[in-house]
């Protein structure tokens, strides 16, 4: 394990780092050191501290190499070969004369009777071998005619690869609540700056999760990532910036209006925690115009927004 702020080697339960002296930046749930700024942990998603992002440098440390030791080669023995010992050659023994014409005349008439046995014989094996000959082809014609078809080799079947499947993805979601008297489309690009999005609400789980961390902002007006639709119908008259269906609504009553009392257009989304007749009702759809201390400056400070990041978590 590496040192995230100077990249020497530590051990992997080390606090602090022995080379710079300064504490290890780790998620304070699992205790995972943190190489980069994240706002959330990637291996169970827990919100970092802000105090913890600080130590974390913005350029990630890169682990120092470390040194080369050159070892020396020995040069290897020579080794000399023996010199080749030459091993004399047996003399031929002499061949002894002959000096008798007795002998001569003996070793002619030898080899003339043997000449003519070859001739003989040989005459008498090429007689043999047409006639063997002849027979031979009469059986391999014979075999022709009465041998069984040959049989063909099937074509080996090549085995089909098993099909792979590739894991999905898991996400869970994690939300922050900001405060700034910002317009919608401010909003929107604040989010996606810090790698999330306006928050999006597709189920009554969700949307109580939310509610709770609304609860607690002590804001009134909160934007979420909601927007007029341009095909809007009976039905659907607003949809979700990151196109997912538009299937959970807790509108204010008698909203969405549309336009507001002075015919501004309305085409942004905001969490509003109002009353209604005298009673608290939570927080509830709204739609609004882009920019709220436009018509009423007197809500300064009581508007923030909703940021929704999706976290991929190891399976």
């Amino acid at each position: 394990m590496i040192c995230p702020i100077c990249g020497s080697q530590i051990q992997d339960n080390a606090k602090f780092c022995g080379k710079c002296g300064k504490p290890v930046p780790r998620c304070p749930s699992c205790g995972k050191v943190l190489y980069k700024r994240i706002r959330f942990c990637p291996q169970d998603g827990t919100a970092i501290p802000e105090q913890i992002l600080q130590l974390i440098p913005e350029t990630p440390a890169v682990p120092q190499p470390k040194p080369v030791q050159h070892v020396p080669e020995h040069p290897k023995p020579v080794q000399r070969q023996a010199p080749m010992q030459k091993i004399p050659q047996p003399k031929a023994p002499k061949k002894p004369e002959k000096s008798s014409n007795t002998l001569k005349v003996l070793l002619i008439i030898l080899i003339a009777a043997f000449v003519l046995g070859i001739a003989a014989g040989a005459g008498y094996f090429f007689a043999s071998r047409n006639s063997d000959r002849s027979a031979d082809a009469s059986a391999v014609e014979k075999d022709k005619n009465t041998a069984p078809p040959a049989k063909t080799a099937k074509p080996a079947q090549t085995p089909k690869p098993s099909p792979t499947s590739t894991p999905e993805p898991v996400y869970i979601h994690r939300y922050e609540v900001i405060s700034g008297d910002v317009s919608w489309a401010e909003a929107k690009a604040a989010c996606e700056s810090r790698g999330g999005h306006l928050a999006t609400i597709t189920s009554e789980s969700e949307y109580n999760e939310i509610c709770a961390q609304a609860d607690a902002s002590g804001l009134t007006y909160l934007w979420i990532g909601g927007f007029a639709n341009p095909s809007a119908d009976a039905d659907h008259l607003y949809a979700w910036i990151t196109g997912e269906d538009w299937t959970f609504e807790k509108w204010f009553p008698n909203e969405p209006s549309q336009t507001d009392t002075d015919g501004t257009k309305e085409d942004c989304l905001c969490l509003w925690n109002a009353r209604y007749q005298d009673t608290d009702i939570g927080w509830t759809f709204n739609d609004q115009r882009n920019s709220l201390l436009t018509a009423f400056p007197s809500v300064s400070g009581k508007i923030g927004y909703l940021c929704e990041y999706d976290i991929e978590v190891n399976q």
